[in-house]
């Protein structure tokens, strides 16, 4: 079953995001959508967790939903850090692309590997 969580986490100062099964495009729209809007309600950073995702989004998905998407487009956006734990058995997702367009949009968006590097970049709070 292809599903996420959207959790905030109160201590870390976090809104936490966890994906399993196939992840396209529409799917993507709604997880960025209910996670941004606690995000920016709370004023926390994101940390979108992919380790068990299978990424079913174009290159050229990719590349307009930092762009397209309205709540990625509001000033607000650039303020919240978003931190994905990249799914290694998925070799099909340039990362480094999306990481790049993302911020070429004014996101400030990071790919990682582990959790640990993930939640250092997101701050003393998240640790």
């Amino acid at each position: 079953m292809d599903k996420f969580t959207v959790v905030v986490d109160n201590k870390r100062h976090i809104v936490r995001v966890t994906h399993a099964g196939d992840l396209d495009i529409s799917m993507a729209k709604k997880m960025v959508s209910e996670a941004r809007t606690k995000a920016h309600k709370l004023g926390y950073n994101l940390l979108y967790d992919f380790r068990e995702s299978f990424i079913r989004v174009s290159t050229v998905e990719m590349y307009f939903l930092p762009r397209g998407h309205e709540l990625l487009a509001i000033p607000e956006a650039r303020d919240i850090k978003s931190a994905n734990i990249i799914p290694l058995k998925d070799k099909k997702v340039d990362w480094r692309f999306f990481e790049a367009t993302a911020q070429n949009a004014g996101l400030n968006l990071r790919a990682f590997k582990n959790e640990e590097d993930a939640l250092k970049w997101l701050g003393k709070d998240a640790t």
